[in-house]
């Protein structure tokens, strides 16, 4: 067997210059969700994606928002969100947690910058930085359960005892796993 590495790739999930934390997230686990601040749908499951290849106009309207990937992508091996000691249990589902996310960030950038309401709307609308975002790829020899135990151990250490919940999702692609 190889030796066991892992390569990483981070960003930040930034309004204006990523689809939101919402999309992201149904993006990573291949799945649906409305975001709640601005009523679009987001729906990244395998179906959809089918379906949305069949009727592309379908695919970008007001209310509904699908970029489509070269292939619809049916490579979710396991999805769950972890939590630091006290979170409420309700985050322990991601469109709960996201939806939360966002709308803290608005009163905060609402409070932050009371006094100039343009520069709060700028924050909601391009600024605001609302979650971390990383791949992980992991040794092709791990199975699902070494995936899930692997990312559990590396997450609650840099970032479920620091206080931040983390929703995460394992995919393999082509029998290369990696962690979103």
């Amino acid at each position: 067997m190889r030796g066991r590495s892992f390569s990483t790739k981070e960003n930040f999930v930034q309004r204006g210059k990523t689809a939101g934390c919402i999309a992201n997230s149904a993006y990573i686990s291949r799945s649906a969700a409305i975001d709640e601040r601005t009523g679009k749908r987001v729906d990244y499951s395998p179906e959809a994606q089918r379906a949305a290849a069949l009727v592309p106009a379908v695919a970008q309207t007001k209310d509904f928002d699908l970029r489509l990937p070269a292939e619809p992508k049916d490579d979710l091996g396991y999805t769950e969100v972890l939590l630091p000691e006290g979170a409420p249990e309700p985050f322990r589902d991601w469109r709960t947690l996201w939806n939360a996310r966002a709308a803290f960030e608005d009163r905060w950038a609402d409070n932050h910058y009371r006094n100039t309401p343009r520069n709060a709307q700028k924050h909601k609308l391009d600024k605001a930085k609302l979650a971390f975002s990383g791949t992980i790829s992991l040794p092709r020899e791990f199975g699902i359960d070494e995936c899930v135990n692997a990312a559990r151990r590396i997450l609650d250490e840099k970032f479920v005892k620091q206080g931040m919940a983390v929703q995460y999702a394992v995919h393999v692609k082509d029998g290369q796993p990696h962690l979103h």
